[in-house]
């Protein structure tokens, strides 16, 4: 049963994926959800199921969709799922107490990290570097995008360029982290349903505790150095990673929220608005600043000890 399970959650997840071939507006949807099926294959069954799971979504996409297809797949689906199902599902100490969020968030920061460093590294020979490379990228999607308005834009090719010039300077970090996001969701989202049905193999982490170590700040830190003193390459590289990097802080800024509410019976009428206007952009400044104060000053517990002092004087 379990086998079968797996295999129909890779099925699903190919199918996902598949589905933007048919180039509805639900598609859209689908594709953002591939790896909602693997996530809910690991996280109820276990690693090695996850990993059926992965191998067949790959096997059958590629079948369906070509290799370059399969290889998409795998890479941005698949990968990401069965690195976080394997961290997720690891025990740690003698006690058996399961891995941290901190170790779950550590592990998605360096999922999203880890395109932008291996491309800069891959690219840095080609005419133009990691820069020149990705400019070109936009400047050739943009302009199969346009390809149909063309004839009623005054002078399309120049417009085109202007448009990359703005675009391509955060593109990979803006790719990065939505896909990091994306990701999230998915397990956020497969975590939940499991825990519904108490089909989970594992209770959900409590963002309220989520902690990131010293160390990160450091790495953080470093890559900002990096992001203002180096030119060519290291620095474009740099200025990416900082926004993907901030999830981590954005994520512990959450935690700070959801502790400075949770005693408070209405704490839904500040939550949902509250990640509501995520949406914005703004905020998450907010919440990564909030984040890091956590981290260097611990706001969380003086907020957590603040109203029992008061009841106590």
């Amino acid at each position: 049963m379990p086998l079968a399970i797996a295999i129909a959650g890779g099925l699903v997840a190919a199918l996902f994926y598949l589905s933007v071939l048919t180039g509805s507006l639900g598609a859209l949807i689908l594709v953002n959800l591939v790896q909602l099926p693997l996530f809910l294959a690991g996280l109820s069954l276990g690693t090695k199921p996850a990993l059926i799971a992965g191998a067949t979504a790959t096997l059958a996409t590629a079948a369906a969709g070509g290799l370059l297809a399969g290889a998409a797949i795998l890479l941005t689906a698949v990968v990401p799922v069965l690195c976080l199902v394997a961290q997720a599902l690891r025990s740690t100490g003698k006690d058996g107490a399961w891995s941290s969020a901190g170790s779950l968030v550590l592990c998605l920061v360096a999922l999203g990290s880890a395109p932008i460093i291996a491309a800069m590294l891959l690219l840095a020979g080609e005419a133009g570097g990691f820069r020149g490379a990705v400019h070109d990228f936009v400047a050739g999607q943009l302009g199969t995008l346009l390809a149909d308005a063309a004839s009623t834009l005054p002078d399309p090719a120049q417009r085109t360029a202007v448009v990359a010039d703005l675009i391509a300077p955060f593109f990979p970090a803006a790719a990065a982290a939505s896909w990091v996001a994306m990701i999230a969701i998915n397990g956020v989202l497969a975590q939940g349903a499991l825990t519904r049905f108490a089909v989970n193999r594992r209770p959900a982490p409590d963002i309220a505790t989520l902690a990131l170590p010293r160390w990160f700040g450091i790495v953080l830190a470093a890559a900002a150095v990096l992001a203002v003193a180096a030119s060519g390459d290291w620095g474009y590289a740099a200025r990416n990673l900082l926004p993907v990097l901030a999830i981590g802080y954005v994520l512990v800024g959450l935690a700070v929220l959801h502790t400075a509410v949770r005693r408070y019976p209405g704490r839904l009428f500040v939550l949902v608005p509250a990640y509501a206007a995520m949406l914005l952009g703004w905020p998450l400044l907010l919440l990564a600043a909030c984040g890091m104060i956590d981290q260097w000053f611990g706001l969380r517990h003086r907020i957590a000890a603040g109203p029992s002092r008061q009841g106590e004087e």
